[in-house]
């Protein structure tokens, strides 16, 4: 069943491909579809990244989706989209509703979106499946990590939106209200964040198993295994985002903010090394569980940003922060995309992202014994793309990559023995057929 559904979309979107004209991708007056087929492939040295098993090279980079729109009357406009998609160990094919929305506009200045709706989140993330907006192929992670796509991709809810012009130029705005779906509390964003919260309370952990011993204190030693059976849901988020457009042709400024609150359950599992002449105990060892149950605030996510575009050329900067309960991690990335000719584009960006904006120099992590470097991730990317023909281009970037702070980790049993590489890199290609 697994393969079938695997191999429904893409033969779905083949057959409309060949169906309707690639042109026009028009049905009738208010129905409009849309959709692509994209596959890539992701090398990595020295670490993994992104996807298990990068280090050997790995295909499992697909995505297939078909997007419907319809306006059945005057200012309303109803839309979907379906997604197969492969990235790793999430999705593995499966296809699933992306989102799906109900717009009604009474004015440019007012109209009100329901249901599954995309997240207005920095300039870019709206379009973020929409691969022929952009050079490279991946959006700067420093801002736009993948391992955050499933559930800030869209948000549940009602929104707000309009465009207010005046002398000062034109200004967007997008208001909203609802909740987050998690697909997978176990994986990316909230597992790393939450393993990582387990291995800085290790001492913690210790203390308490030789308080519960009657141990002498500083005879045990705790050690992160993993977390079992997590779950995530959000009561609440709310938010917004502001373009402004000033007198300034080219210039977009940008805001974005999203806060909310979560509950997070889930076992966090520790090795405990007694000393044995203390403890009593031959194998001076013990195993611990610790109960996470947090109900906690998401304070806020942020992201400044900024772009110019003159004639061919497209320069852009965007900040982004970040505190969930006691995460405060952060981000930037400057980048300068060329349409070099109508067949050619190319791209460089320098990025970089911070564990903990307040300990940007890793020394959190020198504190457990890791090296200053796990705190830390700056990249510079440079890509080049070919559009192949209207509806179909290829790819290629590489990553030159200091720090380790959003690679894809092993156990923490076996970074402490072998610490990862510092500086390695990432080879990615994606081709894509849209229509």
């Amino acid at each position: 069943m697994l393969v079938i559904r695997r191999l429904l979309l893409p033969i779905l979107l083949a057959t409309t491909v060949l169906a309707v004209p690639a042109t026009a991708g028009e049905l009738g007056e208010s129905l409009d579809l849309r959709g692509f087929v994209s596959q890539g492939y992701l090398n990595t040295t020295g670490n993994e990244y992104l996807i298990p098993r990068s280090l050997e090279g790995t295909a499992e980079l697909f995505e297939a989706g078909i997007a419907l729109t319809a306006s059945p009357r005057d200012g309303l406009r109803v839309g979907m989209q379906f997604l197969a998609r492969d990235f790793g160990d999430q999705g593995n094919g499966t296809v699933a509703l992306d989102w799906a929305y109900l717009d009604f506009r009474w004015y440019d200045q007012l109209g009100l979106r329901a249901g599954k709706v995309k997240l207005p989140f920095g300039l870019y993330n709206e379009q973020r499946d929409l691969d022929i907006l952009r050079t490279g192929v991946f959006l700067p992670q420093s801002v736009y990590p993948e391992y955050l796509r499933d559930f800030a991709l869209a948000y549940e809810g009602l929104g707000a939106y309009g465009n207010l012009v005046s002398g000062a130029g034109s200004l967007d705005y997008h208001v909203f209200g609802g909740t987050l779906n998690v697909p997978d509390a176990g994986a990316g964003y909230w597992k790393d964040n939450f393993e990582q919260g387990a291995v800085t309370n290790q001492p913690a952990i210790a203390r308490q198993v030789e308080a519960e011993r009657g141990l002498t204190p500083g005879s045990a030693t705790a050690t992160f295994a993993n977390i079992v059976d997590p779950t995530i849901t959000f009561p609440w988020i709310a938010g917004g985002a502001l373009v402004w457009e000033p007198p300034l042709n080219g210039l977009r400024l940008g805001a974005s903010l999203l806060t909310g609150r979560f509950l997070y359950e889930a076992e966090a599992r520790y090795d405990v090394d007694i000393a044995p002449d203390m403890a009593g105990d031959p194998l001076g060892y013990a195993s611990h569980t610790w109960t996470v149950n947090e109900d906690a605030n998401m304070n806020h996510l942020t992201v400044l940003s900024a772009e110019f575009t003159w004639r061919d050329l497209l320069l852009a900067t965007e900040y982004y922060d970040e505190r969930i309960a006691d995460s405060t991690p952060a981000g930037w990335y400057a980048l300068a995309d060329w349409r070099a000719h109508d067949r050619w584009a190319l791209a460089l960006t320098w990025s970089a992202y911070w564990h903990d904006r307040h300990n940007r120099d890793g020394s959190d992590f020198r504190t457990v014994g890791l090296p200053e470097y796990y705190g830390w991730q700056k990249v510079l990317t440079g890509a080049v793309r070919c559009d192949l023909n209207e509806n179909w281009l290829l790819k290629v970037e590489y990553h030159f990559i200091d720090g380790v702070a959003q690679a894809r980790l092993d156990s923490w049993q076996e970074e402490f023995a072998q610490p990862a590489a510092r500086h390695w890199g990432m080879l990615t290609a994606r081709t894509t057929v849209y229509f």
